[in-house]
């Protein structure tokens, strides 16, 4: 039977594709994962104590050995009497602070190995009485071991299903171990997990690091590397091959053993892993969704638009009015109520909807610093892309849509008055000009009949300027309506995304309260007989 691989597992919980490029991506999810067995694991034991033996591992120490417990949860310790390996008494645990007290046979805490007890110290886990090296005086932990159950995107399960002693382990003064066969002339496969913890043990250190055997003088007896717990790196791990995260070793050893005991995490449980990783890969993508960018995008666009200009002309006397024509038409009155269209601002239109009125937004410092304010302002709620920030910008756009449309109107009523102006200059110009062509020599003739032709391609900027506007207004429009298109689809998609989050979320939960009701139930079963008993 094959099974789907975590992040195939998440992708149909959550409708997203995952890839190394996406936002969130592979790296997110491996953390989302191992966040995910470490809520499910505590969450377990919070309810029902008595499940924690289903996440435990169980080690055997031999000697006051520093035995870190980086999760913390020590579940049970037990110890041998120091007579038969099968007597095991169970030890309990003391504060620190009886360290001492507890080792003293005139104290009142003195501890034996018929009433052991334990400490932390640091991370690490004191036994005492102390085991020795023999079977018959060890000690055994049962605990709960977060690497252990380390897991990534790819796997199919969380924590490997093997117990493996690995004999005949060389490592080279770089650190990097190598497995080899019996007789010690080739390599050997083995099968341990990234993330897999192992212990050490028997290995010989060559101080001269030349690989000269044993026997030889500058071979140790035994490396300090024995009685050590490491971790297996990602990195460097082959078949044959691996490393130890944050290990570092003076000389090269060999002959060495690596033994690893890696439980199988609960099947059942792993569906929750995969909600809860689910859930957060969903809170990630919607957090990443970022509507202002879309809306800055927004204005960039018709920042590019080309703004239309009114053409340039000198009139009588040298006014920037419209175009040349002779002083003996001076009496003329050229048209000076020229149109104005001017595009509105974002920063204008922000004001106007009272988004300044509580000086959140710097209007009159840099744009950086406006549209920095402007987006601290729309993003201000903890939904990053909730209904009120979509309202925001929508309020920002329609506000700008609709004076974009008053102005256009404005323009327009101008405009006609302009061109109404100017057709009557036009004519009356053309009245004057034929008769004023008929007193004058050539030489005036011909300026006069040149203003004309200037007149003419005036009145054609100047409808065509008209064009211009509209042709500004209605690009601008379409990129409004890309922009709502955008939204839109970006707001269904993110209400999707929330909604499918909530149903995974009610999902977990669920799950646990379940659990809750059936670890209660025979509590709940037994408390009647015990209230008959009573009354009888």
């Amino acid at each position: 039977m094959s099974y789907l691989n975590f992040e195939e597992q998440v992708e149909t919980l959550t409708g997203l594709t995952i890839t190394e490029q996406t936002r969130p991506g592979h790296a997110d999810l491996t953390q989302f994962i191992r966040d995910g067995i470490l809520d499910v694991i505590t969450t377990t034991i919070k309810i029902d104590p008595m499940k924690a033996n289903l996440f435990t591992r169980e080690q055997t120490i031999t000697g006051d050995k520093d035995f870190p417990i980086n999760s913390g949860e020590v579940i049970a310790v037990f110890r041998a009497d120091g007579t038969s390996a099968d007597n095991l008494y169970p030890a309990s645990q003391v504060p620190i602070q009886d360290k001492y007290l507890i080792t003293d046979p005139t104290s009142l805490k003195y501890r034996s190995k018929l009433f052991p007890a334990w400490y932390f110290e640091g991370k690490n886990i004191r036994i005492r009485p102390t085991p020795s090296g023999s079977t018959i005086d060890k000690a055994i932990i049962h605990f709960i071991d977060w690497e252990q159950y380390d897991a990534q995107y790819d796997d199919t399960t969380i924590g490997a299903e093997t117990h493996e002693l690995q004999t005949n382990v060389e490592v080279a003064a770089n650190g990097l171990f190598t497995t080899k066969n019996a007789a010690g002339d080739g390599n050997e496969n083995h099968s341990f997990q990234r993330g897999e913890r192992v212990y050490l043990d028997y290995f010989t250190d060559d101080v001269a690091g030349d690989g000269s055997g044993i026997g030889s003088g500058d071979i140790a007896d035994s490396s300090l590397l024995n009685g050590t717990y490491g971790v297996i790196d990602t990195t460097d791990w082959t078949s044959t091959t691996f490393r130890l995260k944050n290990f570092s070793n003076t000389y090269p050893a060999f002959d060495g053993i690596v033994e690893s005991s890696k439980p199988v995490f609960p099947k059942r449980y792993e569906r929750l892993v995969m909600i809860y990783a689910g859930i957060r890969i969903l809170n990630a993508f919607l957090a990443d969704m970022n509507l202002f960018s879309h809306f800055q995008d927004l204005v960039s666009d018709i920042d590019n638009i080309d703004e239309p200009e009114f053409p340039d002309g000198v009139g009588p006397g040298g006014n920037a009015a419209g175009p040349g024509y002779p002083d003996e038409l001076g009496e003329i009155t050229f048209p000076t109520r020229k149109p104005t269209f001017v595009p509105p601002t974002f920063q204008d239109i922000a004001v106007d909807a009272g988004m300044g009125a509580d000086s959140l937004i710097n209007i009159g410092e840099s744009s950086e610093d406006f549209w920095a304010d402007l987006k601290d302002l729309i993003e201000d709620d903890e939904d990053e892309i909730g209904e009120l920030q979509i309202n925001k910008i929508r309020t920002i756009i329609s506000g700008y849509s609709e004076t974009l449309k008053s102005r256009l109107s404005r323009f327009n009523t101008q405009f006609e008055i302009y061109k109404a102006d100017l057709d009557a200059f036009t004519r009356e110009y053309v009245s004057q000009v034929s008769v004023l062509q008929k007193n004058v020599d050539a030489e005036v003739s011909a300026q006069i009949a040149s203003s004309g032709d200037d007149v003419k391609t005036y009145q054609t900027e100047v409808s065509q300027y008209g064009v211009e506007v509209q042709r500004y207004n209605a690009e601008v429009q379409a990129a409004i309506a890309v922009f709502n298109t955008e939204v839109g689809s970006m707001q269904a998609d993110y209400k999707w995304k929330t909604e499918r989050m909530m149903e995974l979320k009610q999902e977990y939960a669920q799950s646990w309260s379940k659990m809750t009701e059936l670890s209660q139930k025979p509590q709940k079963e037994e408390e009647p007989r015990r209230r008959r008993r009573r009354r009888r």
